[in-house]
């Protein structure tokens, strides 16, 4: 296909998205579609098309259009079929999307973001934080998965280690409240614990 083509299509899921994002469905969808009808192996077409069915709480119709993903091309936009998994509530799906992307782009930030986030939901805390590991590696500056991770290691009782990964998330996010206060409540319970010690020593 023609790269003059596949450009225009991208034209369009860009102002798709656009339209979605504002609230319009109905331009979003028309805009979609042409994506697709100009390049019908369009992965980010359809996944705009799955979106506005979901957001029109279409629910079927957006697990139909997921389902399809199979016919077309595993390009980088594939692990954002995850995340349409996710909304669906598929969330079987979506791990397995998100983990058939990282075999091909192991990289990839948001999917081993939100693939540490089921993993940590399902209580799998190890799996969690390994993927949540691999991701402070590719994306150091990537604050979320730092607090993610952080959290994971306190209820691990890895004190220490969540202390180092906060502060290193609060350099990079230093106005985030919630991992501050976090951040706060673990250093309490820090010294107390080392108040404890030196009582029993």
């Amino acid at each position: 296909m023609a790269a003059e083509t596949l450009r225009l299509a991208d034209t369009f899921c860009r102002k798709a998205e656009a339209c979605l994002s504002t609230g319009n469905p109905d331009g979003a969808e028309a805009l979609a579609a042409e994506a697709v009808a100009r390049d019908p192996a369009c992965v980010w077409g359809h996944q705009v098309l799955a979106r506005v069915a979901l957001a029109r709480d279409e629910i079927q119709n957006a697990r139909s259009i997921l389902e399809r993903r199979a016919e077309l091309p595993r390009d980088d936009a594939h692990g954002r079929w995850g995340e349409i998994a996710e909304q669906i509530g598929d969330l079987d799906a979506a791990m397995q999307i998100y983990t058939e992307h990282l075999d091909r782009a192991p990289d990839d930030r948001d999917a081993l973001y939100r693939l540490a986030l089921l993993h940590a939901d399902r209580g799998e805390p190890g799996k969690a934080q390994a993927r949540l590991q691999a991701l402070v590696r590719v994306a150091p500056d990537f604050a979320p998965a730092c607090f993610e991770l952080a959290r994971l290691y306190d209820e691990d009782g890895m004190l220490g280690l969540a202390a180092e990964i906060y502060d290193r998330g609060l350099q990079i996010d230093p106005h985030n409240g919630e991992a501050r206060s976090a951040r706060d409540l673990l250093a309490a319970r820090q010294e107390e614990a080392s108040r404890f010690s030196q009582a029993s020593a």
